[in-house]
């Protein structure tokens, strides 16, 4: 589900940008540096993208829980989230369904306390739940909770479908995509980002418009608790850290 293979054209031999790595992050940048006009060449060492821990994990984009510097940073990627299946034109599974993050004993709401209050004061949607609001939110728990910190407006995509979904993006704003194709060497001239060496060929990378030179590479809450993970309905179930 998801699978992206590429076929092995001759590797293009100029860049502005080289993008080492096919993931979640390596798409992404190759696809919005794209949009921005760049010539952006994407290389990935395995024989499809997303083969490794991008399409290994929940999917989460959550904002509550994160570092202080981390939540603003979130929340606006949770707003591009919001539109990417219409900007990239793929199904991404995207369902806005919440996390809740439940807390165990009392020591452990007093933490989530402190960090409710950081979020609202960053402008985040989060606030503190009591027992009786996550019975009335998950009918189905299995037990009683002291409390717990809940986020509306967090929600989740399949990672099998979203690093490709940037890459078929890329490539439709005139990217190049090559799989089986690892970088040996980043090559340096005079300070600066040269070139990337693959077996194959050396792709070099030129400086863009403004000189410079670069290269790199039913909706229900997703549930947080400690040592476990498992699936419950929609959303999957992860440590309360």
């Amino acid at each position: 589900m998801g699978e992206m293979k590429m076929t092995r054209p001759p590797l293009e031999k100029e860049a502005d940008v080289v993008v080492i790595g096919g993931g979640i992050v390596g798409c992404a940048t190759a696809y919005f540096l794209a949009k921005r006009g760049a010539r952006v060449v994407l290389i990935e060492k395995n024989s499809q993208l997303n083969f490794e821990q991008s399409s290994r994990n929940n999917g989460f984009v959550r904002q509550q829980g994160r570092h202080p510097r981390e939540i603003p940073l979130m929340i606006e990627c949770n707003r591009m989230w919001q539109g990417l299946e219409k900007e990239l034109d793929a199904d991404l599974e995207w369902i806005q369904g919440g996390s809740l993050r439940l807390a165990e004993t009392q020591s452990e709401l007093a933490r989530l306390e402190t960090m409710v209050r950081i979020g609202r004061g960053l402008g985040l949607d989060v606030q503190l739940l009591s027992g009786r609001e996550i019975r009335s939110l998950v009918p189905d728990l299995g037990r009683e909770f002291p409390g717990a910190m809940y986020t509306r407006s967090d929600g989740q995509a399949e990672p099998t479908k979203a690093a490709p979904a940037f890459a078929r993006a890329a490539e439709r704003l005139g990217a190049k995509v090559y799989t089986r194709s690892c970088a040996e060497q980043v090559i340096v001239s005079n300070g600066r980002v040269a070139g990337v060496a693959t077996p194959a060929t050396w792709g070099r990378v030129h400086g863009g418009p403004r000189g410079k030179r670069s290269s790199s590479g039913t909706r229900k809450p997703s549930i947080w608790r400690r040592r476990t993970k498992s699936r419950l309905g929609w959303h999957p179930a992860a440590s309360r850290r």
